[in-house]
């Protein structure tokens, strides 16, 4: 009876040390990415820094000896890196908006001339992404006491505070109530202006107040 009592607390000890064991040091567990101020969006915004020099300098006219001549160049590390942040949306934007002002090379775009693009400016395009419309464009027109450029997300963000202000303003909300926000003021910026006539008006503001309407 004795050895049969010593053989089960033997196996009960067997069992329950199996039981505690913890998982082998060997297998690596993956960090979730946040989207708060952290390691993991600081390392995305290092990858916003191109890792290869820009082809051109800013200003270097239009090329025709490649492709990414007419259309611009983004480093396939620096468009991944600009696609995982914009999935992050709004609550990332204060970590964002300490970086506005980062002169790294990131990527170039083709405006009849070359342009290279720093990193800060990427990151105003990120949270532009899903909020400023691109909708009947120009570079400038004629109003009704001379002429303008097109209102633009940056130009909202300077008279309104800055970035730091807008990404505190903007972490608790949705793209879609910020998208109706800037096209409010977008209208009003361009009513602003003011209007050579009626059919420029129209022209001007039309798709901006469809999509006001939401139509």
């Amino acid at each position: 009876m004795r050895a049969n009592a010593a053989t089960l607390i033997i196996c009960l000890l067997v069992v329950c040390f199996g039981c505690t064991e913890q998982p082998p040091t060997s297998e690596k567990i993956e960090p979730l990415v946040s989207g708060s101020k952290g390691t993991s969006v600081e390392s995305l915004i290092e990858q916003l820094v191109s890792p290869v020099p820009a082809k051109y300098p800013t200003g270097e006219w239009l090329r025709s000896d490649g492709p990414e001549d007419i259309n611009g160049y983004i480093n396939p590390q620096v468009e991944k890196a600009r696609q995982q942040l914009v999935a992050m949306g709004t609550k990332i934007y204060p970590t964002l908006a300490e970086h506005v002002g980062d002169d790294r090379y990131s990527y170039s775009g083709v405006y009849a001339a070359w342009v290279n693009h720093s990193v800060g400016t990427m990151i105003a395009d990120i949270m532009a992404e899903g909020i400023e419309p691109h909708l009947s464009g120009y570079k400038s027109r004629r109003n009704a006491g001379g002429s303008n450029g097109q209102p633009s997300f940056v130009v909202m963000i300077r008279e309104t505070g800055g970035f730091e202000r807008y990404a505190s303003h903007a972490k608790a909300r949705s793209k879609a109530d910020l998208q109706k926000e800037y096209v409010q003021w977008h209208i009003s910026k361009e009513r602003s202006y003011g209007f050579t006539d009626v059919e420029q008006e129209k022209k001007v503001l039309g798709e901006y107040l469809k999509l006001l309407e939401g139509k």
